[in-house]
């Protein structure tokens, strides 16, 4: 019985496969009839030619269209001979290098010297402040060796000269800006002294011109002198002396107040015309 039924199974099996393969093949046909037919092209024995695609660039009318030229061999020429060899590049840099300061303490000298080897600067610390500035170039010194006229200075004189160099130039700069300030403050003191004004008493006499060697004969008068300005000397902000001179002698006369105060007093110096007025 399982025999038969293996037989009977195996049977149904290739006739199930025979039914679907012509199903398949049934409904591939139907697929391709419903297609629709395209005419086969008949193919050319000789060979195409494929010619490039041309397209026009528009410009607006505002551009100009200019062409290059093309390198002629005077222009490679002319470019070529801009450029500079490598023993040129090497001759100007070696001219750019920073010259030696040559000084001696035999022959040099620090007002009309010039740093170079024949016309020397005669201390280290001139050709430092001659320089301005750090780093330093080489300097030289007298050599102390025979035959040998220059040698490079030694590292602990240069460290030793460069700390002096240094504080001369803070010092400098400091003394540059307290002359500033100095300034700024006495500008803004002119500035305020010109609404300063001194205008003489109505009620006191007038005052009688004199020499300062008849000065004796007024004592007690109000005198006017005339003269220069001999010596000046000011004792703070609200006092000044003058000695102030004619040419028959010298007299003293003293300011205080508001008479140190005024844009005239603050211009004063010497060899000044001066009017002295004393009651």
């Amino acid at each position: 019985f399982e025999r038969c039924m293996s037989i009977h199974s195996r049977a149904l099996s290739s006739t199930l496969a025979r039914y679907s393969c012509s199903f398949f093949k049934s409904a591939s046909v139907r697929q391709f009839a419903a297609q629709p037919r395209v005419p086969l092209q008949k193919v050319s024995s000789t060979p195409t030619v494929k010619t490039p695609c041309t397209a026009t660039l528009k410009t607006p009318s505002t551009f100009t269209q200019s062409v290059l030229p093309l390198p002629t061999k005077a222009n490679i020429s002319t470019s070529a001979s801009v450029l500079m060899t490598q023993d040129q590049v090497t001759e100007s840099l070696s001219k750019m290098e920073i010259s030696p300061l040559y000084t001696s303490d035999k022959t040099g000298s620090d007002e009309k010297g010039e740093g170079t080897q024949d016309n020397p600067f005669k201390s280290p610390l001139q050709a430092m402040r001659h320089w301005g500035k750090e780093p330093f170039p080489t300097i030289y010194v007298d050599s102390k060796e025979e035959g040998q006229q220059y040698s490079v200075i030694s590292q602990a004189q240069m460290k030793k000269l460069s700390k002096v160099y240094q504080r001369e130039k803070a010092k400098a700069e400091s003394k540059s800006k307290k002359e500033a300030e100095e300034a700024a403050k006495r500008a803004a003191n002119l500035e305020e002294s010109k609404s300063i004004t001194i205008s003489e008493d109505p009620s006191l006499p007038a005052a009688t011109a004199s020499k300062i060697n008849n000065l004796k004969l007024l004592r007690g008068q109000r005198v006017k002198v005339y003269g220069w300005v001999h010596r000046l000397r000011k004792q703070g902000k609200n006092m000044m002396f003058v000695v102030l001179r004619d040419g028959t002698g010298y007299l003293q006369c003293l300011l205080s107040d508001n008479l140190c105060k005024t844009y005239e007093a603050l211009l004063l110096t010497t060899e000044y015309q001066f009017r002295f007025s004393e009651h």
